[in-house]
């Protein structure tokens, strides 16, 4: 069973800022955006987990999990934003597509 009370909730925030921190600390602010976004990495992810001092899977996984937490962020921040939760994708695509 998942936990998704207020304590959970917290943990996985400062975890996700965590992980931002470490990565904007070893990368540019756009390369962080890239990754977040799904773009594809000038730079080979081995070389990106070298320079984080992992292994390139641990950094996939990284990645995926940081990935998937920006995305639930980006739900939460954008239904505090429209007046129903069915305009929370149009205000997301349009914030994508803008």
């Amino acid at each position: 069973m998942t936990n998704t009370g207020p304590r959970h909730a917290g943990a996985s925030s400062r975890a996700f800022a965590g992980g931002i921190r470490r990565v904007r600390q070893a990368f540019s602010i756009r390369a962080t955006q890239r990754l977040l976004q799904g773009d594809k990495s000038d730079v080979p992810y081995a070389e990106l987990a070298r320079r984080l001092g992992i292994s390139e899977g641990a950094f996939k996984v990284a990645v995926h999990r940081l990935r998937h937490r920006h995305q639930e962020m980006l739900h939460a921040r954008s239904a505090q934003t429209v007046s129903s939760p069915s305009e929370v994708e149009d205000e997301l695509c349009g914030i994508w597509w803008s």
